[in-house]
């Protein structure tokens, strides 16, 4: 007779002084040391149970998915069954224990873990069908024995700490109620373990079958009753409910207990909420038409969704994105050029479409969009992301023309944009009378790196709603750092104040006159070369000349090509100030919107919401609800309009002042930047003579 396990010396419990020590590999090691603190058990146990040969990087991920199914108490109940061969009849323990003994019984397996997964899973399921039995009957369960195979460990399943009481120890406190008996968690069936004694293994699968059905027949004969089921102890059910079964025992014990009550206490308690629900939908019904149109803010109001695009509200700061060298999101990019919008004159006849509206692959068109396009705007502002790159399209509907500003084009770009814009003029431009579109590409000047095409988007705008032709050449710096003054709105105030301040007699050191002052200083040159090489002979100074020269070429262009961008930059500066200039040409409007009595437009939007207020009140007497409710779709979208338009006009008002601030920061450097830039072009022409003079061979 073939030795077992248990009989075996330095097996399982009988190999006790073993530490985390005793493992070499370091990577086993830590994997155990967090075993035992997820099962909550002293190494010492877990190695003298299992011992040190068997533990594999493959043997502790077997171990893991036992740990995520069950305690270490019932682990270990389960291992030991499978050691002594108790085996229930499932077919993964029907192929251990056919495998016969084992080579080296001293050590364990990944079967041996596989075996006992097996089972923890198959006492789960058992337990889960009893338990809905039990919910679907109302009967409780019989008393049964516990599994010989898992002895009194079955008991601990799944047991939370909470129901635990501290001079229990490890025996499990549960609240359950008083006059029922604690259930067992994982017995197998009667009927199934005697059938399972009668036909053996091999017709497990017919067995399980038929005690289905038997059930079924169970359930046939003796329907099952309609009485209250309480929520039992999580110590008697291995199976944790979700969500949607808490939820229908819930519905259940509530329907069950107002068929207890009198059809009279019934009638009373709906009349009793009948009226503050039909108050209620009163007062929310002329308000739901608003919900898809309005935003609420913090002040309990509510902001209309803009429908021009020119009146989008953009966020408080954007400047992370405009740092030097960084990609420009769409945010950014959106936002800026709506800025620009919003000062213009003639803002109610420009769109800027959000990108994320134009890259939208749905055929139903946006409602903010369509509103907007609803007024016949003449120009349309499209900047398009191509994967990783930003383009301008400027689209005129009247003229069915749309020109693409590209400052890297490649013929990828250009099937990229016909292919975009041809699903956005099908949705909102063509309606029911499509028509052919003429997309041209324009000359635009082209970005020397791979991050400035945001910066070079915006421009391409600035300079479309100027009405001035696009240079051939651009510098992105001052752009980029024009660009984040607008996107500050804090240091757009501190600009306007500070040129106030050097207007009315401060010097240029001020906080206006100090916002471009990095663009004002000439880049310092390196030090000139001074190392010589060393000769020994008369022959070696002509080569000594030659290294020298070399050294003062790669100096004399470095300057050459720091200079030419500093006069670059300086030159840049003029050309913003005059497109910003041209973007707020035209007599600005002088609302005064921060007083209540100032603006026709406030006092009309708060007329039309004090009588939206007395109609909504109406509406709740039954001899005006009628009247009243069709009324109050009208003014509502009144309310809509004017909103819209007091946002429209505060929204031109803080792009004019943030632009206004930035165009008074650039003049009070004026003088500056013009003394600064003949000396930059004064000491660039004399680099670039040296250059040329050194650098000819004759």
């Amino acid at each position: 007779m073939p030795p077992t396990r248990s009989s075996q010396p330095g097996f399982g419990q009988n190999t006790p002084g073993l530490s985390l020590t005793d493992i070499a590999s370091d990577r086993i090691r830590a994997d155990v040391e967090r075993l035992c603190r997820r099962w909550d058990t002293p190494p010492t146990e877990i190695l003298a149970f299992f011992g040190v040969e068997c533990f594999t990087l493959k043997f502790l991920s077997a171990i893991r998915d036992l740990r995520a199914r069950v305690s270490w108490d019932v682990a270990r109940g389960l291992l030991e069954a499978v050691r002594d061969g108790n085996t229930v009849s499932t077919k993964g323990d029907r192929r251990t224990r056919s495998a016969g003994p084992r080579s080296n019984p001293r050590e364990w397996s990944v079967d041996d873990i596989s075996a006992a997964i097996r089972r923890a899973d198959a006492l789960r399921q058992a337990s889960v069908q009893r338990t809905r039995s039990r919910h679907v009957s109302g009967v409780p369960t019989p008393e049964g024995q516990t599994s010989p195979s898992i002895r009194s460990h079955t008991t601990e399943y799944h047991t939370p700490t909470k129901l635990r009481t501290p001079g229990d120890g490890d025996t499990p406190a549960a609240k359950a109620e008083p006059s029922e008996a604690p259930v067992p968690i994982a017995t197998p069936r009667k009927r199934s373990a005697g059938k399972e004694d009668n036909h053996g293994e091999k017709n497990h699968g017919e067995n399980n079958s038929k005690e289905l059905d038997d059930d079924a027949d169970d359930e046939k004969a003796h329907p099952p009753k309609r009485r209250r089921v309480y929520g039992r102890s999580k110590q008697t059910v291995m199976h944790t409910p979700s969500v949607t079964e808490q939820d229908q025992e819930q519905d259940q014990e509530q329907d069950q207990e107002q068929d207890q009550e009198p059809e009279q206490e019934q009638k009373a308690q709906l009349e009793r909420k009948a009226e503050p629900e039909q108050k209620t939908e009163l007062k929310q019904k002329p308000s739901q038409p608003e919900k898809r149109l309005e935003i609420p803010d913090s002040e309990g109001e509510s902001l209309v969704a803009p429908a021009s695009c020119a009146a989008t509200p953009w966020p408080k700061s954007l400047s992370r994105t405009l740092l030097p060298e960084g990609w420009l999101n769409d945010e950014a990019v959106h936002g800026i050029i709506s800025m620009l919008v919003s000062a213009t004159p003639n803002s109610s006849n420009v769109v800027v479409v959000s990108p994320l509206l134009i890259a939208r692959d749905s055929p139903d068109p946006a409602r903010a969009l369509t509103s907007a396009l609803a007024n016949k705007p003449e120009t349309l502002l499209l900047p398009m992301h191509l994967k990783n790159h930003w383009a301008l399209l400027v689209v005129r509907p009247k003229a069915r023309t749309a020109e693409l500003f590209d400052s890297m084009p490649t013929n990828a770009n250009r099937n990229r944009v016909a292919e975009i814009f041809k699903r956005f003029a099908r949705i909102y431009l063509d309606g029911n009378e499509p028509g052919i579109w003429e997309v041209m590409e324009k000359p635009c000047p082209e970005q020397g790196n791979d991050y400035d095409c945001g910066v070079f988007t915006i421009a391409v705008a600035a300079y479309a709603l100027a009405g001035r032709p696009l240079p051939m050449e651009l510098a992105a710096d001052p752009w980029r750092h024009t660009c984040r003054l607008l996107a500050d709105p804090v240091l757009a105030d501190s600009l306007l104040a500070g040129s106030e301040m050097a207007t009315g007699g401060g010097t240029d050191e001020g906080t206006g006159g100090g916002a471009f002052a990095g663009f004002l200083d000439i880049p310092m040159s390196e030090a000139a070369p001074k190392a010589q090489p060393k000769t020994n002979d008369d022959d070696d100074d002509v080569k000594a000349f030659q290294d020298s020269r070399a050294l003062w070429i790669e100096h004399f262009e470095k300057r050459v090509k720091d200079l030419t961008k500093c006069a670059n930059d300086l030159r840049e500066l003029d050309v913003i100030h005059t497109a910003l200039t041209a973007c707020l040409a035209g007599p600005p409007q002088q609302e005064n919107l921060q007083d209540d009595g100032g603006s026709e437009l406030e006092r009309h939007l708060r007329n039309v919401e004090r009588e939206i207020e007395l109609r909504t009140q109406l509406s709740a007497l039954p001899d005006c609800a009628a009247a009243e409710k069709q009324a109050l779709p009208g003014l509502i979208k009144i309310r809509a309009r004017l909103r819209q338009q007091l946002d429209h006009k505060t929204s031109r008002g803080e792009a004019r002042k943030r632009i206004e601030g930035v165009l008074a920061g650039l003049g009070v450097q004026r003088a500056d930047r013009d003394a600064a830039y003949k000396r930059t072009i004064q000491r660039l022409n004399q680099y670039r003579h040296l250059f040329i003079v050194i650098s000819c061979d004759d």
